[in-house]
């Protein structure tokens, strides 16, 4: 049997004792301690532990139920034998119910029944030793569960290596105890700093020992006898037994005595069970570091939300929404989104729990600013609960360029429409006007001829306008609406017509665009305004013009959103208010229909939003809004 035996012997008869002693040291290895009075026996439960006790019944005054009394107050798991004389089943009866292991009657003395004494006492210990053996594996086991949990909050590696040394010092009472992990091309114990009664100098090489062979095959070894090893390379003489245990794929958890089989089986699994947990808290780690950093570096906003609140945001969701983290946390998610768009992606969003949605929306930025985003939800735990992660990637740049694919393919449609349709008309008619000349001789066919080719060549300039003006403005700049207003006057014909300025305002615009805008506002008023065309009654005014000369103002909208440019002529009906800014559209027989188009297109390429209306005066209206203000300015 694997380690000595400790008996208390209790016998009054001080030979009987003595043979008891001698034959037990015949038949195994037994330490025996015998007494005759109770009170001795007494003493020495108090004083010393045993493994067994084995005790007569009859003891004079007292009796071995007695001794039994103070043996399981002391210790209530030691086996306890009544070896007795006085057999009778009361006996035997009354000892087991009082908590003895076992009953044994004397004989004659023989060798025979002192080796069942031995035998007797041998299972019984081996019993209590099994049973203390499991019950403090279970002891170990619970203790080695709660350090799972604190590992769990380990954050690096260092703190992982130190909670399971102190576990493994603490739970599994192993005195000489270190983790080695490969750095490099050696092995190097960790954590740097740790308090162990002994470390290990850095002398293993990655195929060096028993530590090399524990993390390539990553398999435990318990070594009775490490300097009879062939493995084995221990660093002190003084290293007798030892066990290495693989700490999933990132280390060795290694454990050494001064004492041969010092570890056994039970050793072993707790030590595995331990090293195990310290391979999952690694893992985690390192999993979490990678997570972090992949979600920190990444280009899209990633975040966590529980409700209407964020959980978890990383930085480029504040990039994106111009808010700060700690503001992202306090407030509703839900004011990010456009109101516009925000019941459809609230409702998408709920979809999640069927599997990862993928949209785009509006997002209106810390400083009023919209973007596009393409958001993406999945549902996830997160701390435990119920959460959804999503992520945000800015697509603004990507619309504006769908948004100028789909321009530019309305104006090559245009344009197509123009070479196809109202270009055919004025080149027919100067064909068939030089076949007239030719045949004729007659002035007037010339000048029919050269009217088609000048009809030609405003219809081409407008058209090749309306293809470059509608590109969308990038980089506007800062400029005074009256300086551009004024320029775009002088490069007018405008014969009577009077220019003013009802009030200044600066803005962000493509200065060369606005100009352009201007000058088409500036003619279609002008060319729409001839004195026979306005009447006070329904009846032309005839006379040289200047009493009847249009009158143009440019002025900032009230609320500051954008600026009008109007005029006191005939005006625009009502009926053609939606339609005079589509291409071709035109109440003028030498008009070619694309000014106000042209006007819409610059527009737009800006953003904006234009209308027509009627000005104070019954002329024509034309406002535009949306229009981004370049605040404190000076001109």
């Amino acid at each position: 049997m694997e380690g000595g035996i400790r008996v208390l012997h209790v016998d009054d008869d001080e030979q009987f004792g003595a043979l008891t002693a001698s034959f037990l040291d015949r038949f195994g290895t037994f330490d025996v301690w015998t007494h005759q009075r109770y009170e001795d026996a007494v003493d020495a439960i108090d004083e010393a532990s045993f493994d067994c006790v084995v005790c007569d019944y009859d003891l004079g005054e007292y009796d071995g139920l007695d001794v039994l009394e103070a043996v399981r107050d002391d210790d209530p798991d030691v086996p306890f034998l009544l070896f007795t004389a006085k057999g009778s089943e009361r006996v035997a009866s009354d000892a087991i119910a009082a908590g003895a292991t076992d009953y044994l009657q004397k004989g004659s003395g023989s060798s025979s029944e002192f080796e069942l004494l031995a035998n007797r006492i041998e299972s019984a210990v081996s019993e209590a030793r099994t049973r203390a053996r499991l019950q403090e594996s279970r002891q170990r086991v619970r203790r080695l569960h709660a350090v799972a949990r604190e590992l769990e909050t380990c954050t690096t590696d260092e703190d992982v290596y130190r909670t399971t040394l102190d576990a493994a010092e603490d739970i599994l009472d192993f005195e000489w105890v270190f983790v080695l992990a490969p750095v490099s091309d050696r092995f190097e114990t960790r954590p740097r700093d740790h308090e162990g009664d002994y470390l290990p100098n850095d002398g293993f090489g990655l195929d060096e020992g028993v530590v090399a062979e524990t993390f390539q095959t990553g398999e435990s070894a318990r070594i009775d006898d490490l300097q009879a090893s062939s493995v084995a390379k221990p660093s002190n003489d003084a290293f007798r037994g030892g066990l290495s245990v693989p700490v999933g794929d990132k280390a060795v958890l290694q454990a050494v005595s001064d004492e041969p089989g010092a570890f056994d089986e039970y050793d072993r699994e707790h030590a595995e069970l331990l090293a195990s947990h310290a391979a999952a808290a690694l893992d985690r780690i390192e999993n979490e570091q990678l997570y972090r950093t992949l979600v920190e570096q990444s280009h899209d906003g990633i975040y966590v939300y529980q409700g209407s609140s964020f959980a978890f945001v990383n930085d480029r969701v504040s990039e994106l929404t111009g808010y700060d983290v700690a503001e992202l946390h306090e407030m509703d998610l839900w004011e990010l989104v456009h109101e516009d768009d925000r019941k459809y992606v609230q409702e998408t969003a709920r979809t999640a729990d069927e599997g990862p949605i993928v949209r785009e929306a509006r997002v209106v930025r810390a400083d009023g600013e919209v973007r596009h985003m393409a958001l993406s939800t999945a549902k996830i735990t997160y701390d435990g609960e119920s959460a959804f992660m999503g992520a945000a990637r800015d697509v603004t740049d990507r619309k504006r360029r769908e948004a100028e694919l789909e321009r530019t393919n309305e104006r090559l449609e245009q344009f197509a429409n123009v070479v196809s349709h109202d270009l055919k008309n004025p080149l027919a008619v100067a064909e068939g006007s030089l076949r007239l000349a030719r045949e004729t001789g007659d002035a007037v066919h010339f000048e029919n001829a050269s009217d088609a080719l000048d009809r030609m060549s405003t219809l081409i300039t407008d058209v090749l306008a309306l293809a470059r003006e509608g590109s969308a403005v990038v980089d506007p700049d800062g400029v005074f609406l009256s300086a551009v207003a004024s320029a775009a006057w002088s490069n007018v014909e405008t014969g009577d017509a009077t220019f003013t300025v009802a009030d200044d305002a600066r803005i962000h615009a493509d200065e060369r665009r606005l100009q352009r805008l201007c000058e088409n506002l500036f003619r279609n008023s002008v060319e729409h305004s001839s004195p026979c065309s306005r009447t006070q009654s329904g009846n032309a005014v005839e006379d040289d013009g200047s009493e009847n000369a249009v009158s143009v103002t440019v002025g900032a909208l009230p609320d500051g959103d954008g600026f009008y440019v109007e005029d006191d002529g005939p005006g625009i009906p009502e009926d053609d208010h939606e339609t005079v800014f589509e291409s071709g559209v035109t109440t003028s027989d030498d008009g070619t229909g694309f000014g106000l188009a042209i006007v819409a297109e610059i527009a737009d390429a800006h953003d904006w939003s234009v209308g027509a209306t009627e000005s104070v005066d019954g002329g024509a209206r034309i406002e535009l809004w949306n229009v981004e203000s370049a605040q404190n300015a000076t001109q």
